[in-house]
Parts: C-alpha cells; structure tokens; sequence
C-alpha cells in the first residue's frame, strides 16, 4: 500500500496575510486557500502532513534590520542583498 505526503515549505501567515503587514506575497491567501484544501484531502486518505518552517538567524543577509537605514520587514533589492558586506552594513 502506498502513503500518500504533502510537503509544505515555509507556508506561514506572514506570506498569506497581507494585514499583518510583514512578508505578504501577493496572492498568498489564494494559495494557502488551495494548500489547506489539499491538506484536507491529504488528511482524509490518513496520508503524512510535513510543513518546513525557514528561519534565518541573527545576522542573515536576507533580513532587512541587517542592513544601514533598513526598518524591519523592508524589502531588500538584488543589489542591496549582492553587495552587502560586514564592513558597510
């Protein structure tokens, strides 16, 4: 008999809420809609449910409070993230 899994990464309110003002990804309450729905059906066939969570630790590159004059949850350009350093930021 084969085991059916559903892998989720990094599905968090942060993407799907857009009033939480902190990482809304434009749509993100359509696809975490669609992503509960396939839990459900998941669930009902006693398959495996696994959510990946990313965290970043103090320091990351990819947050914005890392870098000089950037607020918390600010976005970062390709370039602001390429040429940081720990000299200039």
């Amino acid at each position: 008999m084969a085991t059916t899994a559903l892998l989720s990464i990094d599905n968090t309110r942060t993407f799907e809420e857009k009033s939480l003002n902190e990482l809304y990804v434009q749509e993100g309450e359509q696809a975490a809609e669609m992503t509960y729905k396939i839990m459900d059906i998941v669930r009902k066939y006693n398959g495996l449910l696994y959510n990946v969570f990313e965290v970043h630790p103090q320091g990351h590159l990819s947050l914005a409070s890392n870098y000089i004059n950037k607020k918390i949850y600010s976005d970062l350009t390709a370039e602001e993230v390429n040429s940081r350093t720990d000299g200039n930021n």
